[in-house]
């Protein structure tokens, strides 16, 4: 039996050889050389998920994630907590987060606690969430002393 021999480049051949889309970060991330899984508008996922790659989020998850990066689009929603070395968001994230570099960006809101070493805030974002920065720990209850 004869098989067919494909004339066209796989999507993601096609998305790296076009220079406009190399330029959006939220494409970006998924034209990395690292494991990408998506998570696609209109789609909803109940569960934990856990990547050793990216996982890029247009659509809604209920749950928490671990990952090496996770981006929340513009139309991406989480409820659960995030763990991963940098995390971008463009959508809504309700939930604890804990990161070494978190990108809040211009439709970005978070809704939870924030505990990350960078947070980098663009004008536009909201963020509703008790914020740990810069690796400090947990401040004592009482000042010290007493």
């Amino acid at each position: 039996m004869a098989t067919k021999s494909r004339k066209t480049k796989p999507l993601l051949a096609r998305m790296r050889s076009d220079a406009s889309l190399q330029q959006d970060p939220s494409v970006a991330t998924l034209l990395t050389a690292e494991r990408s899984s998506v998570i696609s508008e209109g789609v909803q996922l109940n569960g934990d998920i856990t990547t050793p790659g990216s996982l890029h989020i247009n659509g809604r998850l209920n749950g928490n994630i671990q990952a090496q990066r996770v981006v929340i689009g513009r139309e991406g929603s989480v409820v659960g907590n995030i763990n991963a070395a940098v995390v971008t968001v463009s959508g809504y994230i309700d939930g604890a987060v804990g990161s070494d570099e978190l990108h809040a960006l211009e439709t970005g809101v978070i809704e939870g606690n924030i505990r990350c070493t960078q947070l980098v805030v663009s004008n536009g974002a909201s963020i509703y969430a008790q914020v740990q920065a810069a690796g400090q720990p947990a401040l004592p209850d009482q000042p010290r002393g007493q």
